[in-house]
């Protein structure tokens, strides 16, 4: 065992001495109860907040590696929302629906009361039923009028006519009632069209009310012309097929468009950001079976370097050992003569008549 020799002077045991010294005035500082720092009591909320803040960074660091895929997702889910929003309002204003237009009649031209009018826009595949909607005043002139006509004509913008009708009408005098009295207005709707399909979204509509022989008086000298308080032409949604199943319920079919269009939006984008969201699985490596190198291959293995260092190491050896044998003189190797007793075989030469004769 190694055994560690100290020597000091009497200068390195003052020195010593005083570092001790110093050592316990420290440490004494240090374990005097008023010099030490005071230490907080635990209060009752830290324990929360501490389990919080951990809760906070652990969730903190389980998205921070999708934080790009949920900020994608947290921009765009409103614009789909909106987008849907507005697909739902669409669908709620291309539903067809019904009109009225007031018609405004021309009197004293000679001709009965006409009016000409644009009717609103219109769904070009929709049918629709128009009524010629009259206000009459309960006048006695009105109603021993009898019967009158009402035409309508139906013409596109290039003055193109498109259907052309005409309908009779006629005022009845309304009954009495016990609290009302008579009625001094009589309301008279004339169906016009019946499942009338426009095919073209703006149409005019000329009007006309009343009996072409107006001239002829009355028996009282009133003119046979036809007094109208109010007038107008109407155009109800005619409910047929899947088009009236759409327009009985025009809002149940906009919140229906909205979902179907926020589902297939949410899908697309869910599509899109989920595989960027999910863990990556790396795929284990397949065991690889190893088999022995043949003998061949491990000779392709060799550096050429080595190789080359034993070739020379080869021809090194040849050049000591031709160069040691030159260096040995040799005799010849002694011929040995036979002696006289020793018969000596001698060996009989065939001709070449013999041995063709031998091999027929």
């Amino acid at each position: 065992m190694r055994t560690l020799s100290v020597s000091a002077s009497f200068l390195d045991t003052d020195a010593l001495n005083l570092s001790l010294t110093g050592l316990e005035v420290s440490l004494k500082s240090l374990m005097d109860p008023e010099k030490m720092p005071e230490q907080k009591n635990p209060r009752f909320y830290d324990a929360p907040l501490n389990s919080l803040r951990d809760f906070a960074s652990r969730s903190f660091q389980a998205i921070a590696a999708h934080l790009i895929s949920i900020i994608a997702f947290c921009i765009l889910i409103p614009v789909i929302i909106s987008i849907s929003i507005f697909a739902g309002y669409l669908v709620w204003k291309n539903v067809a629906v019904g009109w009225e237009s007031p018609l405004y009649l021309q009197y004293g031209d000679g001709v009965p009361p006409y009016a000409r009018i644009s009717l609103p826009p219109l769904a070009s595949r929709q049918p629709y039923d128009i009524i010629l909607h009259l206000e009459v005043p309960s006048l006695e002139s009105n109603f021993a009028l009898g019967n009158f006509m009402n035409s309508l004509t139906l013409s596109t913008l290039s003055n193109r006519t498109v259907e052309s009708v005409r309908r009779p009408a006629i005022l009845v005098p309304p009954k009495p009632s016990w609290f009302t009295g008579t009625p001094g207005v009589v309301t008279v709707d004339v169906p016009m069209l019946s499942a009338f399909v426009p095919g073209t979204s703006y149409l005019h509509a000329d009007v006309q009310i009343g009996r072409k022989d107006n001239w002829k008086g009355l028996g009282n000298g009133e003119q046979r012309e036809i007094s109208v308080v109010y007038a107008s032409l109407k155009g109800v949604v005619n409910h047929r097929g899947v088009r009236g199943l759409m327009t009985r319920f025009p809002l149940t079919l906009a919140f229906v468009s909205a979902t179907t269009f926020l589902a297939i939006l949410a899908l697309i984008l869910g599509a899109c950001l989920l595989p960027s969201m999910l863990p990556r699985t790396t795929p284990s490596a397949p065991a690889t079976e190893t088999s022995p190198i043949p003998l061949e291959d491990t000779k392709a293995l060799v550096p050429k370097a080595e190789e080359e260092e034993k070739s020379k190491r080869r021809r090194r050896r040849h050049r000591r050992r031709d160069h040691s044998q030159d260096s040995f003189k040799t005799e010849p190797d002694p011929v040995l003569t036979p002696s006289a007793d020793q018969p000596i075989q001698l060996r009989r030469r065939h001709s070449r008549a013999s041995q063709s004769e031998s091999e027929s």
